[in-house]
């Protein structure tokens, strides 16, 4: 058989995995192949790199740089979404608890709403139109009521 490496044969051998190598390692390949055809459905392209085939000084990485490196996308990925989706669930209104409530405290300060970036962006935003005093105001017609408004 293929010179795997021993960590992967110990997984593959572990009583967890209940098949045969082949059909371990096939299935696996099924499952990565079919996600990514699914994405590239729903996206119309798939610019994930194919990191299983990741280089590096030496030539391809080891499976432990393999492994360690595609956990820490995969770990950001997701940690993203988990807590996009409890800032989902805080902005109805919903009330975080237990481990909810600790991930998105901890993640909060990384991922969490910056109003410090927002003023300055405001602030910029005023400078530009702060020369345009020029300008005659008109009355704007309210598209409500029909109404006018300075």
């Amino acid at each position: 058989m293929v010179n795997f490496d021993k960590t992967f044969y110990k997984k593959l051998d572990s009583e967890t995995v209940k098949v045969p190598m082949y059909l371990a390692i096939q299935n696996t390949m099924i499952k990565r192949w079919v996600k990514d055809n699914a994405k590239k459905a729903v996206w119309r392209t798939n610019k994930k790199l194919l990191l299983e085939f990741a280089y590096n000084e030496e030539g391809v990485v080891s499976t432990k740089e393999l492994y360690e490196m595609i956990y820490q996308i995969t770990l950001e990925e997701e940690t993203k979404e988990r807590f996009r989706m409890l800032q989902d669930n805080i902005n109805h209104g919903l009330d975080l608890k237990g481990e909810d409530k600790t991930f998105y405290d901890e993640f909060k300060p990384k991922y969490g709403y910056k109003p410090g970036l927002e003023q300055e962006s405001i602030e910029e935003g005023s400078a530009f139109w702060e020369d345009e005093s020029e300008v005659k105001e008109q009355p704007i017609r309210c598209p409500h009521c029909c109404n006018f408004s300075k």
